[in-house]
C-alpha cells in the first residue's frame, strides 16, 4: 500500500509538472500574441494615454482590449487576464471591478517587473472568469513581464489565470488508477510470495520433522548399541572372573597335590 501511494504520488507530481510546463508555454505564447496584437492599446493603458481608470476614454480603450483578449483567450485556455503598470496599478482586467486596484506589494508583480516569470497553482472556491462566476476551480496563476521597445525593458506586467481543473481531475483520476494498479500488482506479488513462503515453510517443517525423527532413531540405535556393549562387557568381565577363579582353584589344587606327593615321599624315605 505504501509503495502504491508513493508511486501514485510520484506519477501525479510528474504529470502536474509537465502540465504546468505546457501551460506556462501556452501562457507565454498568449502574452506574446497580446503584446503583438495589442501593442498600441497595452502601451496606451500603461502610459495612461486614455486617462485614469474610470475615465470615459480609459473605459473605451478597455473595451477594445477586452474584445481582442476574449477573441484570443479560448485558443490558449486563459480564464482571466490582468495588466499592471510598473507602479502595480491594475489598468485592465477581464473582471472589471478589479480595474484601479493597487498591487504594488504583490510578489508576482514585483518578480515580473524584474523580468522573471512566476507561476503557482491556486484553488478558488469562487472565481470570476470573462462573463460568469465558476466555483471550486484549480487555476494556474502566471505573472509575466510586458516587454518594452528597448531590449530588456519591462513596461508592465501580465497576470493570467488558466483553468487547470479538468486536467488536474484527470491527473488525479489517473493517479488513483496507477495506485490501484500498483496495489493490485503488489497484492498479487504478495500473494505469490506468501504462497511460496508458505510452501517453503511446510517443506522446511517436514524436513525438520524427518531430521528430528532420524536423529531420534540414531540416538535410539546408539543407546541400544551402548546397552549391548555394556552387556557384552559385563559378560566378558564375568567370564574373566570365572576363569580367574578356576585358574586360582586349579593352582591351589596343584599345590596341594605337590605337597601331598612331597609328604608321601618323605614318609617312604623314613620308612626305608
Amino acid at each position: 500500500l505504501v509503495t502504491a501511494l508513493v508511486l501514485g504520488g510520484l506519477y501525479r507530481s510528474h504529470e502536474v509538472d509537465e502540465l504546468l510546463e505546457q501551460a506556462q508555454r501556452e501562457t507565454a505564447a498568449f502574452t506574446q500574441v497580446l503584446s503583438y496584437t495589442l501593442r498600441d492599446e497595452v502601451a496606451g493603458l500603461l502610459r495612461g494615454d486614455a486617462g485614469k481608470p474610470g475615465d470615459a476614454a480609459h473605459a473605451t480603450l478597455v473595451e477594445r482590449v477586452d474584445r481582442l483578449v476574449q477573441a484570443q483567450a479560448p485558443f490558449f485556455g486563459a480564464a482571466k487576464v490582468k495588466i499592471y503598470t510598473r507602479e502595480g496599478l491594475t489598468v485592465y482586467s477581464t473582471h472589471r471591478s478589479d480595474i484601479g486596484e493597487p498591487e504594488e506589494d504583490n510578489a508576482g508583480v514585483q518578480g515580473a517587473l524584474r523580468g522573471e516569470i512566476t507561476s503557482s497553482l491556486v484553488h478558488r472556491d469562487q472565481f470570476n472568469t470573462f462573463d460568469h462566476v465558476v466555483e471550486n476551480r484549480d487555476l494556474l496563476q502566471v505573472y509575466l513581464p510586458v516587454p518594452g521597445p528597448a531590449a530588456g525593458q519591462v513596461i508592465g506586467v501580465f497576470e493570467l489565470y488558466s483553468d487547470m481543473t479538468g486536467w488536474l481531475d484527470h491527473i488525479r483520476a489517473s493517479g488513483r488508477m496507477v495506485m490501484a494498479g500498483v496495489a493490485a500488482v503488489m497484492l498479487v506479488l504478495y500473494g505469490l510470495l506468501f504462497a511460496i513462503v508458505f510452501r517453503a515453510d511446510r517443506i522446511i517443517r517436514r524436513q525438520d520433522g524427518e531430521l528430528k525423527e532420524r536423529v531420534r532413531e540414531i540416538n535410539q540405535a546408539n543407546q541400544e548399541l551402548e546397552r549391548r556393549v555394556h552387556e557384552r562387557t559385563a559378560a566378558l568381565e564375568q567370564t574373566n572372573r570365572q576363569l580367574t577363579a578356576e585358574m586360582a582353584e586349579r593352582e591351589a589344587a596343584e599345590r596341594e597335590l605337590e605337597q601331598a606327593r612331597e609328604r608321601a615321599w618323605q614318609q617312604d624315605k623314613l620308612a626305608a
